[in-house]
């Protein structure tokens, strides 16, 4: 009996630390340093729809782009070459893209093909 009370203080020690490290590592997780990209309120009636609609990052330190969709109507993010495309975007859903290489990225909604952008990565 003697053990278990002693092990009690352990146990919750161990089980404290390995919740604060997943925290500290969900907070350092590829989107911390993520760029953000709307779609913006209107967006099938303008001919970009996603602000800001070219965008440049670095692999390893902003190589992660995240798409909101804050407009009403559904939406796509759908790579011309077919490297990503986020589906179906209903309003208020978002899409995750980390791009790993050096390039060139034209995207459009599939709806509405005149709203493009272009993600420029490159190298630090």
């Amino acid at each position: 009996m003697r053990r278990i009370v002693l092990l009690v203080p352990v146990v919750v020690v161990l089980v404290v630390s390995v919740v604060f490290a997943l925290s500290f590592h969900g907070n350092r997780s590829p989107t911390m340093n993520a760029v953000h990209v709307s779609i913006i309120p209107g967006a099938g009636s303008f001919a970009t729809g996603y602000d800001p609609d070219n965008i440049t990052v670095v692999i390893g330190v902003n190589n992660t782009v995240i798409w909101t969709n804050n407009d009403n109507e559904a939406h796509t993010v759908t790579a011309s070459d077919g490297s990503f495309d986020s589906g179906n975007m209903n309003a208020g859903a978002s899409f995750a893209y980390t791009f790993t290489t050096p390039g060139t990225y034209t995207y459009i909604c599939t709806y509405h093909p005149w709203m493009h952008g272009y993600v420029t990565v490159i190298h630090p």
